[in-house]
């Protein structure tokens, strides 16, 4: 397996506030393969997006969005049903897990992936100690990864523990000393890690860097994390003292409540290296809404994109947000789901357009195919050169010769072919090659 050692020179990064006005981000539907759902989980700087698609009813696969179009990336092993995909890094690489028939206890045979170099990577040769499952939610741009180890224990009580794990690289870490479970969520560039533990006191976001801390509780009972930037600034979920679950932000010291709508809930999911957040509240009526914090106030992202002006019914949740402030997430558009760019402006590369979903992402009065600059490579749009016909009179290929002409592709045709070996008025060849005596 490749790994990525970058030269760690700090942290450098421009704050964007950005205008949380109607319409202030650009929305772009990634369309589908096929029929069924898709779902965004995460966005990397160069707005590349994975996630988990339906291919029917009963199946689902990880796929990767380049930019251009979505790719199906497929099942671990021929013997798996399912996949998905989690988390993308800066550099291209996907994790997630692979996902086969039952094995035990009623749970599903899981295995941790890898995708980089167009092929998906098992994970399971990382760990000295076999997990009965494993699955892969979090890639730094190091390759460092973070994920979750279960294992059976088959008793009368048909018991299971779910471990944490992070890979830094050379080895991997269990998160296991002195608690009872442990799921991970995210990574940062550091190698620190967030998610949850259970401890004696019940559930609780942490911080893992090296040893793990124990980030509190909004007053509530329990907590988790679910997304940390290079700063080491956590965001996730809390029980309140009244008993309600909201969003909070850590900045490292003290944790934050971001409130949640009235008589509802919210978690937060990610944060980019601006302290920007995105994630999900649910309102009193149980109605799911992916919201944006941008560090003053939280907002619905339907709002920011104008989304029902552009054929969506509501934007059901933001999973990730990268540090230009494009997020990625999933809602629903013509009675499907359907994931979603939300693309801010502040990022240093254009819109590219999508190719299939009939809009003009980029504003240049191209749509889909027509825009050959952004689309022509696409598997929906390429066509492939079309050889010459060597007898109909047409320049089939457009290379400016026709029929025989062409000798590049009507060589061999039998209309373009003379007897004798070609030599013109001259019998038995003689400068036209005939045999040399």
């Amino acid at each position: 397996m490749r790994h990525y050692f970058l030269q760690r020179v700090g942290i450098l990064f421009v704050s964007i506030m950005l205008t949380a006005s109607v319409g202030a981000y650009d929305l772009i539907d990634l369309g589908m393969i096929g029929t069924g759902s898709v779902s965004g989980t995460s966005i990397n700087n160069s707005g590349q997006v994975s996630g988990s698609r339906s291919v029917n009813s009963d199946t689902i696969h990880a796929f990767f969005h380049n930019g251009f179009e979505m790719l199906d990336l497929g099942v671990l092993k021929p013997t798996d049903i399912n996949s998905y995909g989690r988390d993308i890094n800066n550099v291209g690489q996907i994790v997630g897990w692979s996902e086969g028939e039952p094995v035990a206890l009623g749970r599903l045979e899981n295995t941790a992936f890898l995708y980089e170099n167009g092929e998906l990577v098992d994970l399971t040769p990382l760990f000295e100690e076999p997990c009965d499952e494993s699955r892969a939610f979090a890639i730094n741009d190091y390759g460092q990864i973070a994920g979750n180890c279960t294992r059976y224990y088959f008793d009368m009580w048909g018991q299971y523990s779910t471990y944490g794990f992070f890979y830094d690289g050379n080895s991997v870490i269990m998160l296991t000393e002195g608690y009872w479970g442990s799921n991970t969520n995210a990574i940062n560039n550091y190698g620190q890690v967030t998610g949850i533990f259970d401890t004696l006191n019940g559930l609780r976001a942490f911080l893992f860097d090296g040893e793990m801390h124990d980030l509190g509780t909004l007053g509530g009972a329990s907590s988790g994390g679910r997304g940390i930037n290079d700063l080491g600034q956590v965001t996730g979920y809390s029980r309140t003292a009244e008993g309600a679950e909201h969003a909070f932000f850590y900045d490292g010291n003290t944790m934050h409540d971001l409130g949640a709508p009235e008589g509802g809930s919210s978690m937060g999911i990610a944060i980019n290296e601006n302290g920007h957040i995105v994630g999900r509240s649910r309102d009193s009526n149980g109605e799911s809404i992916a919201w944006f914090y941008d560090g003053e106030s939280m907002r619905s992202v339907c709002e920011l994109t104008d989304c029902t002006s552009k054929g969506w019914t509501t934007l059901l949740m933001a999973t990730d947000i990268n540090d230009y402030g494009d997020i990625a997430g999933y809602g629903l558009i013509n009675g499907e789901t359907h994931a979603f760019y939300a693309a801010s402006g502040n990022a240093p590369f254009p819109i590219v357009e999508n190719c299939v979903d009939g809009i003009d992402n980029d504003n240049d009065g191209l749509v889909d195919c027509d825009d050959t600059q952004d689309c022509a490579q696409s598997s929906n749009c390429y066509v492939p050169p079309q050889p010459e016909i060597c007898d109909d009179g047409i320049d089939n290929d457009g290379d400016g010769l026709i029929d025989c002409l062409d000798k590049k592709d009507c060589r061999q045709h039998p209309a373009c072919k003379t007897s004798g070996g070609g030599g013109g008025n001259n019998t038995g060849g003689g400068n036209g090659g005939g045999k040399n005596r």
